[in-house]
């Protein structure tokens, strides 16, 4: 079974990444905002054909919406450390790139 809910959250994550507005992204993919809203709380769902547009706007792949959805924890956790550092100055990512090449090595 697949956790609309939990796609939506994340196109709504990834939407507001890139700061588009329920209107751009509705607006791009050619549906209403309204339904933007219902994919977004779970209600709806895109067929594949959406939601690849949507992946190639939001840039990430469709799995990245898929996964958690079926169970991917690797792919989840690239991403929400990839957001995590798009968040951070000049100064902390250094720190990040540091730490992270101790733990990896």
């Amino acid at each position: 079974m697949i956790d609309y809910s939990l796609i939506g959250k994340k196109i709504r994550e990834a939407r507001n990444i890139k700061k588009l507005t329920q209107t751009e992204l509705a607006n791009e993919i050619g549906v209403s905002t309204g339904f933007i809203c219902q994919i977004e709380n779970g209600e709806k769902c895109f067929n594949l054909k959406r939601l690849e547009k949507v992946s190639e706007i939001l840039n990430r792949p469709v799995a990245y919406f898929l996964e958690g959805a079926t169970g991917n924890f690797r792919v989840s956790a690239i991403y929400e450390i990839e957001e995590m550092l798009s968040r951070m100055s000049e100064e902390d990512l250094d720190k990040a790139k540091k730490i992270l090449k101790i733990i990896a090595e």
